[in-house]
C-alpha cells in the first residue's frame, strides 16, 4: 500500500479518462483506491506503519476476547458523547462568559472502558495507553467504522456496498454510553455549576465540593481523572445552526468545541 497525499478525486478522475478497472474504498477519514496491483491511501490523518497496523490489532484483539470470554455485547439503544447546561437566553452573535472554570478529563477513558469490559488484555492496554491521544482516540474510533466500496469497470461504476462490523460498533456505543453515564452523573452532582461536558471531558463552575465529587466518582468507577483550572469558557452563539463553546487554558492555548445551537429560537 502507498500512503500518498493530494486530491483522491484527481485520481479517480484519472482512472476513469483511462477506463480502467479499480475499486474505491471510502470512510469519513480515507480513501483507499485499488487498481492493477497498487494500493493508494489518502488520509486526512497520517499514521505510522506501526499506528496503521495497530487498527487492524484492535478489531482482532476485541473480537478474540468476545469469543474466548463468550461475551454478550449489549445493543445500546442511545448514546451520546456530550451535553450542555441549560443556558440563559442570548441574542445571536452574543457569548456568556465564565471565569473560574475547571476541566476534569477521564485519563485514558475509552480504554480504561475497554479493558473493564473484557474486550482488550492488560498487554494491549499497555500497548496503547502510552500513544499519543490523537493516535488513542483514532484506533477506538475505527472499532465504529463503516466504510463504502465503490466498484469500477472501464471507468463506470457498477456497484456499491456499505461494510461494517456490526459487533464492533456496539463495543464502541457501549463505551460511549458507559463513559457518558460518568460525566452525567458528575453534572448532576455539580447542580447549577455544571457548562457542559465533550466525549471524555466535562467543564464546571469552581464549586467547594467540585474535588470531592471528583474523588467520588473515581472511586465509584475505578477511573482517574485529570484536574485543569482553565482562564475562561466562552459561548457563542455563532449562528442559527450552531453555537461554540471556547476554552481558554492559562498557557493562552484555545480548544473550540462547536455544537448545533443550543438556543433554538421561539420564532416559527
Amino acid at each position: 500500500m502507498i500512503k500518498t497525499t493530494g486530491n483522491a478525486t484527481e485520481l479517480i478522475n484519472q482512472l476513469k479518462e483511462v477506463k480502467k478497472d479499480f475499486e474505491v474504498r471510502r470512510t469519513t477519514k480515507s480513501c483507499l483506491i485499488n487498481f492493477d496491483k497498487f494500493s493508494y491511501m489518502f488520509s486526512d490523518s497520517h499514521f505510522s506503519n506501526i499506528h496503521l497496523n495497530l487498527f487492524q490489532q484492535i478489531k482482532k484483539e476485541v473480537h478474540q476476547n468476545i469469543k474466548n470470554k463468550n461475551i454478550i455485547v449489549p445493543e445500546i439503544k442511545t448514546s451520546k458523547y456530550f451535553d450542555t447546561a441549560n443556558f440563559k437566553p442570548i441574542e445571536l452573535g452574543e457569548f456568556l462568559n465564565f471565569k473560574n472554570v475547571l476541566e476534569f478529563d477521564v485519563n485514558k477513558a475509552y480504554y480504561q472502558a475497554l479493558k473493564k469490559f473484557g474486550y482488550i488484555s492488560e498487554d494491549f492496554f499497555n500497548k496503547c495507553v502510552n500513544l499519543p491521544k490523537k493516535i488513542r482516540l483514532a484506533l477506538v474510533g475505527t472499532l465504529a467504522t463503516q466504510k463504502t466500496i465503490f466498484s469500477y469497470q472501464k471507468g463506470e461504476l457498477i456497484d456499491y456496498e456499505i461494510l461494517k462490523d456490526d459487533i464492533l460498533r456496539k463495543v464502541f456505543f457501549q463505551l460511549v454510553e458507559y463513559i457518558d453515564n460518568v460525566l452525567d452523573l458528575f453534572s448532576k452532582l455539580a447542580g447549577n455549576n455544571f457548562l457542559f461536558y465533550w466525549v471524555d471531558g466535562i467543564y464546571l463552575k469552581n464549586y467547594d465540593r467540585a474535588l470531592k465529587h471528583k474523588n467520588l466518582i473515581s472511586k465509584e468507577y475505578n477511573l482517574n481523572f485529570s484536574t485543569e483550572y482553565l482562564k475562561e469558557l466562552i459561548v457563542y452563539n455563532k449562528s442559527e445552526y450552531q453555537t461554540q463553546i471556547i476554552v481558554k487554558k492559562n498557557n493562552n492555548k484555545i480548544k473550540e468545541f462547536n455544537l448545533n445551537s443550543i438556543f433554538v429560537s421561539e420564532q416559527i
